[in-house]
């Protein structure tokens, strides 16, 4: 019996062909019509966000103030809402922070904030320990793969630490497994059917004061928005994630609540051996955050930065560790040698919340004073 060889070469072809296929996922268009739940949605928002502050800036009236705001997860609901609700209509917020965001993609967003002749006056800069971990790994499979573009990688190949390094590159090798791909979200999605015909906005105008009610009625919006499942979410264009991340330039209330004290201490105890295990100071993320500092000074951008307030239990573990306060004295005098002021909001009175939506994480409901005191702190610069 005669076994042709084109029933070897069936497999080899077919593996190639996938080959092929799975690094078409490479491409920005591919992944803007695949997006996947998590942190690509924000990244890629935050992209196409720098053109829109960029005409707002040439439009802008006078008297508006413009700022932007850097950060990690913890500062997703720093933005117009809140700002609007507490009376500081005066101020135009562009909300840039990217999940699990180290210093790296703040230097990245910085290259083309504060330039041209348009550009934010005011910044708000949020740091955490957990950024500034050489070995999370979290640059590699986070920050490379879905924040920055393949130029900023080469052009710093040597600040990125060689493990993640290797997970950019697997990144690379596997597009289609480092997006991630999620079939549980799949489901959940063609159940939901095609998706709505109109995106659900709320009618507000882009900038001046807004109700109570319009204060609720955002809350209610994004919390409706986190619940909605349909295939309309995989494209930048028809995905309601998006189209509210815009409208909200680039801030999200969803996370509003009070966790209980048995979830936020098994949390801690979760993000504790996550992050916070093995810790070592990356020296490569300590130079990107100097780096941003030194592009918003030339700028003439005023700027703050501050360390967000933590549930009870993961402020006891930082504060018994000197490693975390010995890097906290270090990057506020980096700070301020670059003239930002420095606060911690766990010690100031007014921002003091305990509310908290999970161990990592504040309610919406803290966040109105705290973006009353650092706006405040930006107006005395």
């Amino acid at each position: 019996m005669t076994i042709s060889w084109k029933l070897f070469l069936t497999p080899v072809f077919a593996i190639a062909a996938l080959f092929v296929i799975d690094k078409a996922f490479l491409f920005p268009e591919v992944r803007d019509g695949f997006l996947q739940p998590g942190g690509m949605v924000y990244y890629r928002q935050r992209q196409t966000q720098i053109k829109r502050m960029q005409d707002f800036a040439r439009r802008a009236p006078a008297n508006i103030k413009l700022a932007v705001v850097l950060g990690d997860s913890r500062t997703f609901a720093l933005g117009d809402l809140p700002a609007r609700y507490i009376g500081k209509n005066d101020w135009k917020i562009y909300n840039f922070a990217g999940p699990q965001a180290s210093p790296a993609y703040f230097f990245y967003l910085a290259r083309e904030l504060f330039t041209g002749v348009k550009r934010p006056g005011y910044l708000i800069l949020e740091i955490s320990p957990e950024s500034f971990n050489r070995n999370s790994r979290i640059l590699g499979s986070t920050v490379l793969n879905h924040g920055v573009d393949s130029s900023f990688v080469s052009d710093h190949r040597t600040m990125i630490p060689e493990p993640d390094w290797l997970d950019y590159v697997d990144s690379r090798r596997y597009a289609l497994f480092s997006l991630p791909f999620s079939f549980k979200d799949l489901v959940a999605r063609w159940r939901g059917g095609p998706g709505p015909s109109r995106p659900l906005i709320l009618a507000m105008p882009e900038t001046g004061p807004i109700s109570d009610t319009d204060w609720q009625n955002g809350l209610m919006l994004s919390m409706q928005n986190v619940d909605q499942h349909n295939m309309a979410l995989y494209s930048m264009k028809t995905s309601r994630e998006v189209q509210f991340l815009d409208f909200m330039s680039g801030a999200q209330y969803a996370w509003f609540g009070t966790a209980s004290e048995e979830r936020l201490k098994s949390d801690t105890d979760r993000i504790a051996g996550i992050y916070l295990k093995n810790f070592k100071v990356s020296e490569e993320q300590v130079y990107f955050f100097r780096k941003t500092l030194e592009l918003a000074r030339q700028a003439q951008v005023k700027t703050v930065v501050f360390w967000p307030q933590v549930n009870p239990h993961l402020q006891k573990l930082l504060d018994s560790d000197p490693r975390f306060s010995v890097l906290k004295m270090r990057l506020t005098r980096d700070a301020e040698d670059r003239n930002a002021r420095v606060f911690d909001l766990a010690e100031q009175k007014e921002t003091r919340c305990s509310h908290f939506y999970d161990a990592s994480h504040l309610s919406i409901q803290c966040f109105p004073e705290i973006t009353r005191f650092l706006l405040n702190r930006l107006e005395e610069r």
